[in-house]
């Protein structure tokens, strides 16, 4: 991902209870250490510290790191950072914090970021998206909060999202998201949302309305338990022309299923999904139907 061309890498991944790791340690730094290490060359680029256990990330961990463009966290058992906890590094541009212990993350830890483009939170144990503050961090697109125990997606709350105007990508794969509501992923705080990833959650019900959006171009809703397409829900998505329904429990369309959307609409999944009876009325030019047997 990193295009970068890096003067310096820096590489700390540790086992401690591996010699072979052992080894690989720098003789200025502690291996599996618990408190974040300083004094990082000021040409620095990318920082990978992955694989510690930090446990708490404090306000300005990272001084003279102004440079860095890609910062690598996860797997440091982390459970908390602090306000201010990266500022200054006024390049920063990737964020992993990857596979930690986060419950929560508030705007105000990524105060300092006017780079900030992509915020990885995969693999935590977030209740919910990073809470309300004062902090906006408006340079960030992309959003990936998969494996993330999320169960609370449907009532996204607004104040959260505003923290995030751009915001162009959501990734909510494999979460425990078993309803969506209107006024909630695609409100009109997250105006810029044009593609969302909701695979492999618990999904049964899509409220009338509640995925509608100007803007949004690609929508995964597989591997859910939708048991019927949600028309209803996807009545003013004038720009969608990525639809992706397989494997949920939907055996039966009917002549209008997508004509609401015939005039938007060019790739549409529905693999491995036991349907029995089709009858769909749309513009052949327009929809490219894919029944993919390997997707």
């Amino acid at each position: 991902m990193e295009f970068f061309h890096l003067a310096v890498f820096l590489f700390f991944i540790l086992a401690p209870s591996s010699t072979i790791n052992a080894r690989k340690c720098p003789k200025s730094c502690r291996c599996d250490d618990t408190k974040l290490p300083r004094g990082f060359p000021p040409r620095t680029q990318l920082l990978n510290l992955r694989g510690n256990h930090f446990h708490f990330i404090p306000a300005r961990s990272f001084p003279g790191t102004g440079r860095v463009v890609s910062l690598y966290l996860d797997f440091c058992k982390i459970h908390e950072i602090e306000a201010g906890a990266f500022r200054g590094m006024r390049n920063l541009v990737y964020l992993y914090l990857s596979d930690n212990d986060l419950t929560s993350l508030e705007p105000e830890a990524l105060a300092g970021l006017p780079k900030l483009v992509y915020l990885h939170l995969e693999g935590n144990r977030l209740a919910q998206f990073p809470g309300a503050g004062r902090i906006k961090v408006p340079k960030i697109t992309i959003v990936s909060m998969q494996r993330a125990k999320v169960k609370l997606m449907f009532t996204f709350p607004s104040a959260a999202l505003s923290l995030v105007p751009n915001l162009s990508v959501l990734h909510l794969e494999r979460n425990a998201i078993s309803r969506l509501e209107p006024a909630g992923l695609l409100c009109s705080a997250a105006p810029s949302l044009m593609k969302l990833y909701l695979r492999s959650n618990a999904i049964s019900e899509i409220a009338k309305g509640a995925l509608d959006s100007a803007n949004i171009e690609t929508l995964h809703l597989d591997s859910n338990r939708l048991t019927r397409v949600p028309s209803d829900a996807l009545t003013d998505t004038p720009n969608l022309t990525e639809l992706n329904l397989s494997q949920n429990p939907v055996q039966w369309l009917g002549p209008e299923t997508f004509q609401e959307m015939s005039h938007s609409l060019q790739r549409l999944y529905m693999n491995q999904m036991g349907m029995e009876e089709v009858k769909i009325m749309m513009d052949a030019y327009i929809l490219c139907l894919f029944f993919l047997l390997d997707y």
